[in-house]
């Protein structure tokens, strides 16, 4: 049979020398300063596809890799391009004129988006149009090793720039702004879950995990080239000390976040050390270190929860003790309410050291309308009061005695004719080891007989020594 002319012409070799077989004849070709292609062009490469358009031929060749080139050619065999390709959107185009050439069986549609892509070992910015390469501030090509720490995840074009978006392996965010011309006019590093939430919703999905990010209702603490920024819903707040020095990320050595907050007193952190204690930062609204408190104890957490959400990771907000509690912090006493944390303080002014409290245990404390009043266990039996001022100093110790021992109740009531009624003082008590106890009396008034009751509920409560004739009176 006859064979059919192809529809597209052919590379072949003659004498060592590359041609391009057309159903018109075969034409030599030659590199881009007019020396001729040698079969030795071919020995790491193997051709694709090729045709002829109405400016010349355009080869599509591939090394072992898979990793394709493309070349152009005049209508007389010169070269005219070598350009690597790289990437989904330079795929589509030349499958848009070649067809299938990856073997997927279909032709790649062109993306919606353009790329970044790294070709010939230089920045490229691929457009469903053609190729921009990507320059710096002085218009030198941005080599690969430009990204060598980055992986693009999207490229937006806009009517006056593309803006690309990087990730690093650790999790930080890299946002490039290109010209239109390719000049990389700006730079902005960030990191975590809040600045992906707004690239994605000014971008859409970003990361390609198929939805839009929301942005989280609180800030996040991220570390940027070893300083430490808040990351907020509109932008990233580097933080300083009250001097204006940059906090670093070397403070999380020893310090991990337990909560953030943005509020119209500014911005706030909760760091928890490895005792456990809660040291709450407070920031003004740039940034600048305003205050470090540290705390412990149920009611000084309860008290940040109300205003950080979950510290302690048990996945609720922890109601508010009923009283006010006294802790140890710093090896010092300190008392803990709703309102405060602060430390006690003596008769004399001194901070009370832990030392007050080896043998004795709150068990109690109340809050008054001049201060707070402390119970405490003694290890020996009985309980001391201590009692505080609204500065939280000392004002008064005082001992609590112990309850006695119940014995047999005993009631003394005057001689008198039993058929008389009377009004009279009914004077009783518990006697207890030491039988010179006495504790409380009862007014009754009323006959006096064998039915009598008295009400142990209703008396009115005190103890002291007494001798045994006090009760004959």
């Amino acid at each position: 049979q006859v064979q059919q002319m192809p529809d597209d012409p052919e590379v072949i070799t003659i004498d060592r020398a590359l041609m391009m077989s057309t159903a018109s004849g075969d034409v030599g070709l030659t590199d881009d300063r007019g020396r001729a292609l040698k079969d030795s062009v071919l020995k790491k490469l193997s051709v694709v596809d090729t045709l002829a358009d109405g400016n010349g031929f355009q080869v599509v060749v591939k090394d072992k890799n898979d990793v394709m080139r493309h070349w152009t050619f005049d209508s007389n065999g010169a070269q005219t391009g070598d350009a690597g390709v790289a990437g989904t959107v330079m795929l589509a185009r030349l499958e848009a004129l070649f067809g299938d050439l990856d073997g997927d069986g279909q032709v790649t549609p062109i993306p919606s988006d353009p790329e970044l892509v790294a070709v010939d070992k230089a920045l490229v910015i691929a457009t469903a149009s053609g190729d921009i390469a990507v320059v710096d501030d002085r218009d030198r090509a941005l080599k690969e090793n430009a990204i060598k720490d980055w992986t693009p995840l999207r490229t937006i074009e806009s009517d006056d720039a593309f803006t690309v978006i990087l990730q690093s392996e650790d999790g930080l965010y890299n946002e490039w702004t290109v010209s239109t011309s390719g000049r990389l006019t700006q730079e902005f590093v960030t990191a975590g879950s809040v600045a992906l939430a707004r690239f994605e919703a000014e971008h859409g999905d970003v990361n390609g995990d198929g939805q839009v990010a929301a942005i989280p209702d609180r800030p996040e603490l991220i570390a940027v080239s070893k300083t430490l920024k808040l990351a907020l819903p509109d932008s990233d707040v580097a933080l300083t000390d009250a001097r204006g020095k940059a906090l670093k990320d070397s403070l999380l050595k020893k310090l991990t976040v337990g909560g953030t907050v943005s509020d119209d007193d500014g911005l706030g952190i909760v760091f928890v050390d490895g005792e456990g204690v809660h040291h709450e930062w407070r920031f003004d609204q740039t940034g600048v270190l305003q205050s470090e408190t540290p705390t412990t104890g149920a009611v000084a957490l309860a008290r940040l929860e109300a205003i950080y959400g979950d510290i302690d990771g048990n996945g609720t907000v922890n109601s508010m003790p009923d009283a006010p509690e006294i802790v140890v912090m710093d090896r010092k006493l300190h008392l803990s309410t709703a309102d405060s944390f602060a430390p006690l303080l003596d008769e004399r002014g001194r901070e009370i050291s832990e030392r007050a409290l080896p043998d004795l245990a709150v068990s109690d404390v109340t809050e008054t309308q001049g201060g707070v009043v402390a119970v405490l266990d003694q290890t020996g039996g009985g309980q001391l009061e201590w009692v505080f001022d609204a500065n939280n100093q000392l004002t008064e110790t005082r001992a609590i005695s112990a309850e006695p021992e119940q014995a047999d109740a005993f009631v003394f009531v005057p001689q008198a004719p039993e058929e008389a009624a009377i009004e009279t003082d009914i004077t009783f008590g518990l006697l207890a080891q030491d039988a010179n106890s006495f504790s409380g009396h009862e007014r009754h008034e009323g006959p006096i007989d064998d039915d009598a009751v008295f009400d142990p509920d209703a008396m009115q409560t005190w103890s002291g020594i007494h001798e045994p004739n006090d009760f004959a009176a």
